[in-house]
C-alpha cells in the first residue's frame, strides 16, 4: 500500500513537471502569402542577457513551449511583417490573436501579470478616447499660432489622463503589493523614488523567497545604490567624452570654470529633446554671463543625426557623446532612464540639483547666480 502510495506520489510529481512552463499559442490572420510559412521570434528586452526562441509560422498559427526561471517582458515578432506583440511572459498558457497588419495591436489572453497588464491598456484606450483624436490635439498644441491659454487647456487634457492613470496603475499596485506587476512597476518609478522609501520596498521584495533571487530585483538593487551617489551635496560622477570635432572633454574641464554647469542628457531622435532645446537656447543667453554653463550628453548612436540636430536646433554649448544610445556610458553613471534629463553641478564638482523642469530651472539659477 504504502509502495503505491509512493508511486502515485512519483506520477503526479511527474506529470507536474511536464505541464511546468509556459505554452503561447499563436494565430495571425491577414490576406497574402506573408503568414502562410513564415517564422516567428520570442525574445526577451534584455540587451545584455538575450533569451530568444524560433518556431514556424504555417497558416497563421505557431506555438511556443519553454520555461522562464524570470518571468519578465518578452516581444513576439513575425519575419515579413512590421511591428511586435508585446506580453509578460511566465510559466503559463498564452492565447495570442492578431491582425497581420496590425502586430502592435495584438490580443494577449493568459498570465496573471499579464492580466493586470490588458487592464493597464484597456484603461488607457479607454482615458485616450476621451480626447478624441490626440494627434490633432498635439499638431494643436505644436502649432506656433495656437493661442497661449488654448495651449494650456491642451496640456492640461493630457495631464488628467496622466494623472487617472498614474491613480489607476497605484491602485494595482496596492491590490497586488508582492506581484511581478508590481516588482516591473518598481523598476520603472525607483529612480524618482525617496530613497529610503525604495530601499523599504526593495526589502519587501528580498523577503520573499519567489522575488529574492529575480534579476529585476537584483538590478532594482544597484539603481538604488547608483542613486545614492546622486543625491544633493555628493561628488558628480566625473567622464569624459569625444566633441563632435574629436576633441575629448572631461566634465571637471567645465564646472570648474563656472558657477552651475547642467549636464543636459538628450538626443537628436527624441523629439521631447528637441522640443525644449529652444527654450534652453534662451535660458542660456540669460544666464551665460552670469556662471552658467551647459555641456550636452548626447545619446545618439548615430553621428551625423546627432551633428546635424547641434546645427538645426543652435545648440551653442558644449556636446559630447559616446554614441552608445542607451549604454552611453555617462547617461550610465547619472542613472537615466529617460530624456531629456539633467543634473546639476557647482564650482567644486558638487551635485546641487537634478531632474528640474523648465520653471524649475529659471527659479534655481535665480537663486544660484545671484
Amino acid at each position: 500500500m504504502k509502495k503505491l502510495l509512493l508511486f502515485s506520489v512519483i506520477l503526479a510529481l511527474s506529470a507536474c513537471g511536464m505541464d511546468a512552463g509556459y505554452i503561447i499559442k499563436g494565430s495571425i490572420t491577414g490576406e497574402g502569402d506573408a503568414v502562410k510559412a513564415t517564422k516567428a521570434y520570442l525574445s526577451n528586452r534584455d540587451r545584455e542577457n538575450p533569451i530568444a526562441d524560433t518556431v514556424d509560422v504555417t497558416n497563421g498559427k505557431f506555438t511556443f513551449k519553454g520555461n522562464v526561471v524570470a518571468p519578465e517582458h518578452y516581444t513576439i515578432t513575425v519575419e515579413g511583417l512590421s511591428g511586435r506583440i508585446g506580453l509578460f511572459l511566465e510559466n503559463a498558457s498564452y492565447q495570442v490573436t492578431a491582425e497581420a497588419a496590425k502586430l502592435g495591436d495584438a490580443t494577449v489572453k493568459g498570465g496573471i501579470t499579464q492580466k493586470l497588464y490588458n487592464e493597464i491598456r484597456q484603461m488607457n484606450n479607454t482615458l485616450t478616447a476621451g480626447l478624441g483624436d490626440t494627434e490633432a490635439l498635439i499638431k494643436e498644441y505644436r502649432n506656433p499660432e495656437t493661442a497661449a491659454q488654448r495651449k494650456e487647456e491642451i496640456a492640461g487634457m493630457f495631464e488628467t489622463v496622466d494623472r487617472k492613470m498614474t491613480e489607476f496603475e497605484d491602485s494595482l499596485v496596492a491590490a497586488n503589493p508582492l506581484s511581478y506587476f508590481s516588482l516591473d512597476n518598481f523598476k520603472s518609478k525607483v529612480g524618482d523614488m525617496d530613497i529610503a522609501e525604495a530601499e523599504k520596498r526593495l526589502g519587501e521584495f528580498k523577503a520573499n523567497a519567489e522575488f529574492a533571487a529575480h534579476k529585476t530585483v537584483q538590478q532594482i538593487e544597484e539603481t538604488i545604490n547608483g542613486l545614492k551617489a546622486l543625491q544633493k551635496g555628493m561628488p558628480a560622477p566625473e567622464f569624459s567624452m569625444k566633441a563632435p570635432d574629436g576633441k575629448e572633454i572631461s566634465l571637471s574641464s567645465i564646472y570648474t570654470g563656472n558657477k552651475v554647469t547642467m549636464i543636459d542628457f538628450w538626443a537628436g531622435w527624441c523629439n521631447p529633446c528637441r522640443q525644449f532645446n529652444p527654450k534652453l537656447v534662451e535660458i542660456y543667453k540669460k544666464y551665460h554671463k552670469k556662471g552658467f554653463e551647459v555641456i550636452g550628453v548626447s545619446l545618439d548612436r548615430d553621428r551625423e543625426t546627432w551633428v546635424k540636430a547641434i546645427k538645426d536646433d543652435k545648440l551653442p554649448w558644449p556636446q559630447v557623446s559616446d554614441l552608445g544610445f542607451w549604454n552611453n556610458a555617462a547617461a550610465k553613471l547619472y542613472a537615466v532612464r529617460y530624456i531629456p534629463q539633467n543634473a546639476f553641478v557647482d564650482q567644486s564638482g558638487k551635485i546641487i540639483a537634478r531632474k528640474l523642469s523648465e520653471e524649475e530651472i529659471v527659479n534655481f539659477l535665480e537663486e544660484h547666480l545671484k
